[in-house]
């Protein structure tokens, strides 16, 4: 049988000004990724993580020949436009930019948990306010109204979860290639487009997966 999801979600906080800030003004408070409690949360680093799917696949026999390793070397060159500068950048740094510049709220269905509290709640000095779950359910149905990315019950990986992306985001471009006989203002035109597609997808995967040596 299924598990019932829980009907409230709890924030824990410091009583400070931010803090209580929440209960009088009924704000909430989206964090910054590096200041989280963790130091690793949402520290993606696309570079690191490409080089690593890449040295995975250089072990495979033949690998000069695999498609997917020639696909996967163009995408560590590949450039995007800055919409703020409107120059080009590395896509590997385009979305780590993008990561940093995005909040988080993070919540949990068990209040009681010592760790918790220990972690998230000031040394077990704060509080904790509940939400209703279709409260913020209806926040993220309505998240183009709230300047929102969505919402995504946390993931527990104890590999970079991006290979199987970064395969898919390479081979898609390889496609718009042969579909525009090599254009290359054509090709990259269409792939700021696919770019702007996969952005959310990534920053959402990003914020809402930690070591599985926080899994307890």
């Amino acid at each position: 049988m299924q598990k019932k999801a829980p009907d409230v979600l709890y924030k824990f906080r410091s009583f400070n000004v931010s803090g209580l800030r929440m209960l009088i003004d009924r704000q909430m408070y989206f964090a910054a990724p590096d200041s989280l409690n963790d130091p690793l949360d949402c520290q993606h680093y696309f570079s690191a993580q490409l080089q690593y799917v890449i040295d995975i696949e250089k072990q495979k026999a033949n690998y000069e020949n695999s498609p997917i390793y020639a696909l996967l070397l163009n995408l560590q060159s590949l450039k995007v436009e800055n919409k703020n500068t409107k120059g080009l950048e590395y896509l590997h740094d385009a979305l780590e930019r993008s990561i940093k510049g995005t909040g988080v709220f993070s919540t949990t269905s068990n209040v009681t948990d010592a760790l918790m509290w220990s972690h998230y709640g000031d040394s077990h000095r704060g509080f904790c306010v509940g939400f209703n779950r279709s409260y913020l359910e209806k926040m993220v149905e309505d998240c183009h109204l709230y300047d929102l990315l969505g919402g995504s019950d946390v993931r527990y990986e104890s590999t970079p979860p991006f290979a199987e992306l970064f395969v898919r985001i390479a081979s898609e471009k390889e496609e718009i290639l042969k579909y525009e006989g090599g254009n290359v203002d054509n090709v990259n035109r269409r792939f700021d487009k696919l770019h702007d597609k996969y952005v959310d997808e990534i920053i959402r995967t990003s914020l809402s997966i930690k070591s599985d040596a926080w899994k307890y």
